[in-house]
């Protein structure tokens, strides 16, 4: 036998079939507090995770075209290993804000509408069959065929897509 296939046996016999180490979330420009949870993941395996951020304040609530502010906060999330090795991470904006669809007994049936952030907010939108749903591949799914769409669906007031096709 050929001495790499030993030293290969071997390697792979001492490696561990977890990687263990934390989640760690920032969000620079609301607190100072890093949010973390140690996690322990099976090799070659995506996993979802939910890092409870607590009791927040001084959030400016995102609300829907036309009734506030898009308030959009850049989060930080690393992964960083148990040899405190971390990843390069990734970047995102998001915004805090709470929906419910309200449906209250009515004579002859029950209301139907949405709060966002305890307001009740009248829908204006439209239905998308997104390009791809077409023609089967991604090709049009970029910012620079997005954006565009985007733009003039808030310049026409609407505040909801409904996506027909999507994956």
């Amino acid at each position: 036998y050929p001495a790499n296939s030993i030293s290969t046996g071997t390697q792979r016999r001492m490696q561990s079939s977890t990687i263990k180490g934390s989640i760690q979330v920032t969000i620079p420009s609301l607190t100072s507090q890093t949010f973390s949870m140690n996690v322990e993941i099976p090799q070659n395996t995506e996993m979802n995770f939910t890092v409870d951020l607590g009791k927040l304040t001084g959030i400016t609530p995102w609300m829907p075209n036309e009734w506030g502010q898009q308030m959009l906060y850049e989060f930080q999330v690393n992964f960083i290993n148990d040899q405190k090795v971390s990843d390069v991470g990734k970047k995102r904006g998001f915004g805090f804000r709470e929906i419910v669809l309200v449906q209250k007994p009515l004579p002859g049936g029950r209301s139907f509408y949405f709060q966002v952030n305890g307001v009740a907010v009248p829908v204006h939108g439209s239905n998308w069959i997104p390009s791809f749903a077409l023609d089967n591949s991604n090709a049009s799914v970029n910012t620079t065929s997005l954006e565009p769409l985007f733009i003039s669906l808030a310049n026409s007031h609407q505040n909801m897509i409904r996506n027909w096709g999507g994956m």
